[in-house]
């Protein structure tokens, strides 16, 4: 079992009670249970060492629920799925966008078609980037080039 020193679990059972009280069902999904719903949570910063168990952790003492029932699963560098107990649950958990405190700054994402959407994401903010830069261009012949120290010399 790793060491997490310092976690606070307060935050996660006032979401696990709000939860609790609007939809009358657990924040995670319950053992064998067929109804979950898939999120993913991404960690800004985080002082301690994420494992699927360190983020079951995270998240029981972020949004309640229980540790293991998450099935946490391993994604990319600081970026994992979880799963919750149903689809109202899901969609409130996302609504909460981030959550922030001392030990780490985590941030919620729908799964979205099978996937996180942060790979296309990603492809059309490079493309917006490239398409914003122009090539720079020499002047054309014929007209009188200045230097810097021209132009400064005329003001």
């Amino acid at each position: 079992m790793e060491a997490m020193p310092g976690l606070n679990f307060r935050p996660g059972h006032g979401v696990q009670k709000a939860i609790f009280e609007r939809f009358g069902c657990p924040v995670s999904p319950l053992e064998f249970s067929r109804t979950q719903f898939f999120l993913v949570a991404s960690f800004g910063r985080c002082k301690f060492q994420l494992s699927k168990f360190s983020v079951g952790l995270l998240l029981q003492a972020t949004i309640g629920g229980s540790a293991s029932a998450f099935g946490v699963f391993h994604l990319a560098p600081r970026v994992f799925r979880f799963s919750v107990s149903s689809r109202s649950v899901g969609f409130h958990v996302s609504k909460l966008i981030s959550f922030e405190c001392a030990a780490y700054k985590v941030y919620f994402h729908l799964w979205s078609h099978g996937g996180p959407r942060w790979q296309s994401e990603l492809a059309a903010f490079t493309k917006e980037e490239e398409d914003s830069w122009s090539e720079a261009r020499k002047q054309a012949k014929g007209k009188a080039q200045r230097s810097f120290a021209e132009i400064v010399k005329s003001c």
